[in-house]
């Protein structure tokens, strides 16, 4: 959307500290990393000393050197300079998932902990050793990331099946104590693997059976021929943002990394672009800010552009976590900043082509008025003058869009803000993507390779939002939304394709109104030639076609019939999702469904937006 309020920020159930503040903050995320876990509940050939000490000597080795990338002031760049936030995501049945979950809260790790049944439930698994596991499962309510599934014991396999999965949706890393053999049943360890390595998150696969050698599977493998990879190389390829160099500049490190500073150092507080009134934002009032108004002023002229507005409904406790928040605090800040450069460049290609039209209207001006005196000097010269002052300007903005890249800005912090829109929804509902080192998801967009890596980089910071998936708070998200997210999302595409439509056919009238002008111009001069000795048709005739230029120029230049078609075929797709989405009830509201419907309708809106991407990447702003 192209408004935006400052951010409430909210820090429910959050620990005291510096991790909740730096977290939260707009801007560097915290350096993190969450490593899964999946493995057998029974260890039959396991000695247990050993599998600990191994698992131990993992979990030290990832330690080290996400401390070590903590201190290289090289990622200062990128993140906050801060102790690193290292979670272990683990469902805490009995066996691997609680080794590994001691190992890790002995080294001070935090703890999500992701059951697949609702607690009272899920503890008849292991009668034996409930003490055990409500201890553990403390640890992580202390931080608010215990998420109760709604898996039922009729459907068995499938909650655990739901369960290993939230812990591959939330994790970088994949440690498995498993005996190497396929899946016994549906959610098994080698289904869990199996998946994990599809969606290319690396695994740490420990032999459950002693001497417990460790093996890091890939899948496809890194680098070439046969050479093995580290842990602290696998470490290093999560958190380090590495993008391979393209064959054309946009596309090369140097790109992204400067993209990513532009984003985090750039504008240091929160934006919002409406208007000159920036007080609160941080952004300096500069000439860019006024330029910045001239497209807008365009669309006031032109329709009313002033902002679909809806009531307010009172949003899901769950919204309130540091998590969501933070996903918020992103998403109205990129989104601002979408906005912000947008209006820029859209300013700048509305002043190119207006001045063009005044530098031809003066050139036949200097004619019309050769030799006709203003004081010393000729009417013609100054005409002149102001054709070459016009000219300066066009090349002035358009070596200033290339300089300072408005347009790349503009579509670099759309794609990260519909990254962002959705993400605190999904959050509620365990809804994520695989951030692992073979899924920086480039395909996104070639040129755009550090946003999902920088998404990725701030779900690492955060966390879970813990909550128990129960039939009341299902319904909660569900009524949220569909009658706030969607509901207002339709609202702004409705009022988007009206606006542009109105400017779309004001646009045109006036250009045909120039052409047929121009015409009546023409035929005027050669039916009664007697009638323009001072050449006034004439002029007019050479005028009125240079004024029609800028309105057709503008208005294939912003590509506002697109933006009705556009927005036209979004309403109905996400009419079509906000209708699934609401008849979902009973038995069928489930979080896996709610899940994939809320899913459907991000990655409508992301298609949207990539495809705006593709059309406006090759519209720049040009001399001729």
């Amino acid at each position: 959307m192209g408004e935006c309020e400052p951010v409430a920020r909210g820090e429910q159930g959050v620990t005291p500290g510096s991790l909740g503040k730096a977290s939260a903050t707009v801007g560097r995320p915290t350096p993190g990393l969450r490593l899964g876990v999946t493995g057998h509940r029974k260890l039959p050939a396991a000695n247990m000393a050993l599998l600990d000490e191994t698992i131990g000597k993992i979990l030290d080795t990832i330690g080290a050197t996400m401390n070590a990338l903590a201190n290289d002031p090289t990622l200062h760049r990128f993140y906050q300079q801060e102790k690193p936030v290292l979670r272990v995501i683990s469902p805490l049945a009995t066996g691997a998932d609680r080794v590994v979950a001691r190992q890790a809260l002995a080294r001070q790790w935090l703890l999500s902990a992701p059951l697949p049944f609702p607690q009272q439930e899920y503890e008849k698994d292991f009668t034996d050793s409930v003490d055990e596991f409500r201890s553990l499962l403390a640890r992580a309510k202390a931080i608010n990331e215990v998420v109760e599934l709604d898996g039922r014991r009729d459907a068995e396999g499938a909650a655990y099946f739901e369960a290993g999965h939230f812990v591959l949706r939330h994790s970088d890393l994949i440690i498995a104590v498993w005996d190497g053999l396929e899946a016994a049943g549906e959610g098994g360890t080698g289904e869990i693997v199996e998946t994990a390595l599809r969606l290319g998150l690396p695994v740490v696969h420990i032999d459950s059976a002693a001497p417990h050698a460790v093996k890091l599977l890939l899948d496809p493998p890194l680098g070439e021929g046969d050479r093995s990879f580290t842990t602290e190389e696998l470490v290093r390829l999560i958190v380090i943002p590495a993008w391979k160099v393209g064959s054309t500049a946009p596309t090369s490190t140097r790109h992204h990394h400067k993209a990513v500073a532009t984003y985090l150092w750039d504008e240091p507080e929160s934006v919002c672009a409406d208007g000159p009134d920036l007080s609160w934002s941080g952004l300096k009032v500069t000439p860019l800010i006024w330029l910045g108004t001239v497209f807008p002023l365009l669309q006031r002229c032109l329709a009313d552009a002033s902002p679909a507005t809806t009531p307010e409904l009172n949003q899901p406790a769950s919204a309130g976590s540091l998590a969501a928040q933070t996903y918020i605090a992103h998403f109205q800040r990129s989104d601002a900043l979408a906005t912000h450069y947008a209006n820029i460049h859209r300013s700048a290609f509305v002043m190119i082509y207006l001045l063009g039209s005044i530098s031809l209207v003066a050139a036949f001006t200097a004619q019309f008025l050769a030799g006709v005196p203003l004081g010393k000097l000729q009417l013609n010269v100054c005409a002149t003058y102001i054709e070459l002052a016009a000219l300066g300007f066009v090349l002035v903005l358009v070596l200033a869009e290339l300089r300072f890249r408005w347009r790349e800005r503009w579509l670099d912090y759309r794609t990260l803000a519909e990254q962002f829109r959705q993400t605190d929804l999904l959050a509620t509902i365990g809804g994520s993507e695989p951030c692992g080192c073979m899924n920086l998801n480039s395909e996104i967009h070639p040129t755009r390779g550090w946003v999902p890596w920088f998404v990725a980089a701030v779900k690492r910071s955060v966390g879970i939002v813990g909550a128990r998936y129960d039939a009341a708070y299902l319904s909660e998200i569900r009524d949220w939304a569909v009658k706030q997210r969607l509901r207002d999302q339709l609202a702004y595409n409705e009022a988007t394709a009206h606006r542009n439509a109105k400017i779309s056919k004001c646009l045109r009238l006036v250009s045909v109104g120039l052409f047929a002008l121009t015409i009546l111009a023409a035929g005027a001069e050669l039916c009664w030639p007697k009638t323009d000795d001072s050449g006034w048709l004439r002029w007019l005739a050479g005028v009125f076609p240079a004024l029609g230029a800028a309105s057709f120029g503008i208005r294939n230049q912003a590509e506002f019939e697109i933006v009705v078609h556009r927005s036209t075929r979004l309403i109905g797709l996400l009419a079509m999702e906000k209708a699934n989405i609401e008849r979902l009830s009973g038995d069928r509201l489930t979080s896996k469904s709610l899940r994939l419907a809320m899913q459907r309708s991000a990655q409508i809106m992301q298609d949207d937006s990539r495809a705006w991407a593709e059309i406006f990447e090759v519209k720049e702003s040009e001399v001729v």
